[in-house]
């Protein structure tokens, strides 16, 4: 027998794609074995790592989502937290709680897919209350093959705005069919416009059973609720409320989710992401005169969430003067700006020490132009350029391609 000493090893794994530390420093290895076998051991060894993606794909149909050509291009866009609680190769379990955007928009694709490549293994959360795994009436994007065989949990209602999450079903609704939220009164009715014939508000208590089976649980349930002008205030009982005052509504159903999501768990993370801007057609860009009361109503809710336990804050900028906005859905961000989001959250999750791999930061003097136009220019950027820009998108290769607002 022989024994290797306390050595850090770097091993790279095809399969995954990543180099995984898989002996802690100051560890002892001991393999033991006759000294004859080890030239049989490494033709098996050479044999295995030849032939594993040749069976990935026969059992799968498609090449491993994170393999990478060499271990140059990774490095030159990841960086290590090694007392992170979340390590390549471990299980982050998602979950997400949202109106149309889960369904409607992939952020939480490119989530998935960009944890994937990063190395961590996601398995689907085992969920009961209105939950789907996938995405429905979503655009379809360039890099849709490369995520459509994903699935994460969540539930998505197009229309619903906090208030119809946050209750045991029709809790505190008078016989009118309104209640009292921080002040004011709003609708227990469902949907957009708060219709008389909506479905049934959900029961608090069974998100909350679900996402405590979760590790981390996104709340982007409350988008809606300052886009409510939109139909003259109908869930407000027409009433005089402002789009930034619809914050403080926000706020308490926020809270009364994340307390009882830890009521159950808590070890969950709670990520609430932030309300994206408003769109100004054409030409689908960002509508910059109404940013200010957007960003005043996500300094809001962040400030008010800061001390809660187990939460955090994700923001994602969107860039001015590019394409970031669905033709078939209004106002929903494209494909292009659900991988910014996508990104946004991951930064999040890296600055809060949740994950141990993430992306480096943009280098000192910028991408230049080619990181926000022209399609010759994504070819030519670095892995973190391609990564940040929303005009380019690495492909399962680590090759950088530019990127289509919808396909």
């Amino acid at each position: 027998p022989f024994w290797l000493k306390p050595y850090q090893f770097q091993v790279y794994c095809p399969m995954a794609g990543l180099p995984y530390e898989t002996v802690p420093s100051g560890a002892l290895v001991a393999i033991s074995w006759p000294r004859r076998s080890l030239g049989v051991a490494a033709v098996v060894a050479v044999l295995g790592i030849l032939l594993v993606p040749w069976l990935f794909l026969s059992v799968t149909g498609q090449p491993p989502l994170n393999y990478l050509h060499n271990q140059d291009t990774l490095q030159s866009w990841t960086l290590a937290q090694p007392r992170a609680p979340f390590q390549p190769g471990q299980a982050v379990r998602l979950y997400a709680v949202g109106s149309s955007n889960t369904v409607w928009v992939t952020w939480l694709e490119e989530l998935h897919l960009l944890l994937r490549r990063q190395g961590y293994r996601l398995p689907l959360v085992p969920t009961f209350e209105a939950a789907v795994t996938g995405l429905d009436g979503a655009p379809t994007c360039d890099d849709t093959p490369e995520y459509m065989s994903l699935r994460t949990a969540r539930i998505g209602k197009p229309g619903w705005a906090s208030w119809n999450f946050a209750f045991e079903g029709n809790e505190g609704c008078n016989s009118e069919g309104f209640r009292e939220i921080a002040g004011f009164m709003v609708s227990c009715r469902t949907k957009w416009g708060c219709p008389a014939k909506g479905p049934a508000p959900l029961q608090l208590s069974r998100i909350s059973e679900d996402a405590a089976h979760s590790d981390i649980t996104f709340l982007s349930c409350w988008i809606n609720d300052s886009k409510q002008f939109a139909t003259g205030n109908a869930c407000f009982d027409h009433s005089n409320v402002s789009r930034v005052a619809t914050a403080s509504i926000s706020i308490e159903n926020l809270r009364r989710m994340i307390r009882s999501i830890h009521k159950r768990n808590a070890h969950v993370l709670v990520v609430v992401l932030a309300l994206y801007p408003d769109v100004r057609v054409p030409p689908h860009t960002v509508d910059t005169s109404t940013l200010p009361l957007i960003n005043e109503i996500n300094k809001r809710v962040k400030e008010a969430l800061l001390h809660e336990p187990g939460t955090l804050f994700a923001e994602y900028p969107f860039p001015f003067e590019v394409d970031l906005f669905q033709r078939k859905h209004f106002g929903h961000p494209n494909c292009r700006a659900a991988k910014l989001m996508a990104t946004g959250i991951f930064d999040e999750l890296v600055r809060a020490r949740v994950l141990s791999v993430g992306l480096d930061p943009l280098p000192a003097g910028g991408c230049g132009v080619a990181a926000t136009g022209g399609k010759d220019g994504c070819a030519h950027l670095s892995s973190v350029c391609c990564q940040r820009s929303p005009v380019c998108r690495q492909n399962n290769r680590s090759r950088c391609m530019s990127f289509a607002p919808e396909a």
